[in-house]
């Protein structure tokens, strides 16, 4: 399906690339000089040749693609894995982090309209009003404020316009799917331009509870964005951003693939699941095809997502100043039947998420077409962050009786209401400075050199408690409790 966009960048583009409308939109027709903005200002492709895939919004209407999974089937090298928001993880060429430890970053590198984007929940919504998005391979650091070292995932967004402009767009499909998106931009005044665009998109759930006889996995998300430019003269612009998304959705469920009964020295795993869910008479459905669940608690997840940013570029002897200061919130509810199971053994937990960050770039970028050019910036950054384990997370009344071994079945008391509770913060300040420089030494050789040096500074306290639960009877119960330790050690493992 972007088989034309792939020709016209197969001359490999460059960071922060903008491809020529003109050239995608006819593909028949000689293909054009192609601008891209790879070093903060426009250049000709061939002229920076660093590795980059774009895709116009165009492209991604024409193919429908606004979820972030659906783009990165689109994208070669690039994957996406996500159970939930929070469990959601970008990777460029096999490189990738884990961003559900809040204590870490992900290796790739996510911006909104320039603005650094520090959990990949953030942008689990639908992507709309979309003008280019831009997957950079490999590590960026002397170009963009925050350093990432697997890759970098820019996505563009469309600036308000001097004439009056509108569209909505209207989608129906199959398990009820509906999508509503709309847009409407044009002048404010003299001087001032404005912008408006919503979504909203709502399906059934694919995946059925036999428990309950419910659908999970359903999608209920909304979300807009308003923008005011302002360019007071020829030499300034301002361009100030606010949005909105909230994903409310029973979701989050996962089938079951596989028992893993065999371990590998080929021998059977003792007290497998198969042997455990067989003291309660009932055998798990490990049938992903069947796309079938069987939980007794809750499945659920509500996110809300709040920025606002304040874009400006002041030109002055053919130098560019650009000043980019932006505030963001993030927030993660989700809840969740731990055991996967229909059996009273985990109920209900998850981590609630609070999430707060500040950043401010201010970068100068020289005149092009001298014979040194050069770009260089600050970044100052803090993020406070605030998670807590849902105190739901509850051992049930079956949890003694599974987590047992099959010599000896503890009584039911000696787990049953045993809760866990963990509560942390993670606070992140990073300040840094960046630049590239540029000697072009004749028609055909480049001499380019980059550097960064980062200041980060990170704090965490994180605190747990325990609550509920029994004390073994000592005379009823004394192999019990010696072996109870041991019990809870496995039951934590394998879960």
């Amino acid at each position: 399906m972007f088989f034309p966009l792939a020709v016209i960048c197969g001359s490999t583009l460059a960071p922060g690339a903008r491809v020529n409308a003109e050239a995608i939109s006819n593909p028949t027709a000689e293909l054009e000089v192609i601008v891209v903005t790879a070093r903060k200002r426009e250049e000709r492709s061939q002229d920076v040749p660093i590795s980059i895939i774009a895709l116009s919004g165009k492209q991604l209407e024409r193919s429908h693609s606004y979820l972030p999974t659906e783009l990165a089937q689109s994208i070669p090298n690039m994957q996406l894995q996500s159970v939930n928001p929070r469990q959601t993880a970008f990777s460029i060429r096999g490189l990738g982090s884990n961003p559900a430890s809040e204590g870490l970053e992900t290796s790739v590198g996510l911006y909104l309209d320039g603005v650094y984007i520090s959990r990949p929940g953030m942008l689990t919504s639908d992507l709309y009003d979309i003008e280019q998005i831009t997957v950079l391979r490999g590590p960026q650091g002397t170009l963009f404020g925050r350093n990432t070292t697997a890759g970098a995932l820019s996505i563009s967004t469309r600036k308000p316009e001097r004439t009056f402009n509108s569209d909505v767009e209207l989608s129906a499909g199959s398990l009820g799917l509906t999508q509503t998106r709309g847009s409407v931009t044009g002048p404010l005044g003299s001087r001032l331009s404005g912008r408006l665009s919503a979504f909203y998109t709502g399906r059934d759930g694919s995946v059925k509870n036999i428990g309950t006889g419910s659908a999970l996995n359903n999608q209920n998300k909304v979300g807009a964005r308003a923008q005011i430019y302002f360019q007071p003269g020829d030499t300034l612009n301002l361009r100030l951003i606010a949005d909105f998304s909230h994903q409310q959705e029973n979701s989050g469920a996962q089938v079951l693939v596989d028992p893993g009964l065999t371990l590998a020295d080929g021998s059977t795993r003792p007290n497998n699941i198969l042997v455990r869910t067989a003291r309660f008479a009932y055998t798990p459905i490990f049938n992903p095809f069947a796309r079938q669940v069987n939980l007794d608690h809750r499945q659920a997840v509500e996110t809300t997502g709040v920025g606002i940013s304040l874009e400006a570029n002041w030109n002055f002897a053919g130098y560019t100043l650009t000043s980019i200061s932006a505030w963001r919130r993030w927030e993660f509810f989700p809840s969740n039947d731990m055991d996967y199971l229909p059996l009273d053994l985990q109920r209900t937990g998850g981590s609630n998420i609070w999430n707060r960050q500040l950043s401010q770039e201010i970068r100068i970028a020289s005149p092009l077409h001298r014979s040194v050019d050069f770009i260089a910036g600050v970044f100052l950054y803090g993020q406070r962050l605030e998670t807590g384990s849902i105190p739901g997370a509850t051992y049930g009344l079956d949890a003694a009786k599974f987590y047992s071994q099959p010599t000896l079945i503890l009584p039911a008391y000696a787990l049953a209401g045993l809760t866990s509770y963990t509560h942390a913060n993670a606070d992140t300040d990073s300040d840094a400075v960046f630049g590239q420089i540029a000697w072009h030494v004749g028609d055909k050789w480049d001499l380019t050199g980059g550097a960064r040096s980062n200041w980060d500074h990170k704090v965490a306290v994180v605190s747990r408690r325990r609550s509920g639960g029994s004390v073994l009877n000592v005379r009823r119960d004394t192999t019990a409790a010696i072996l109870m330790a041991e019990v809870c050690a496995v039951s934590r493992k394998e879960l």
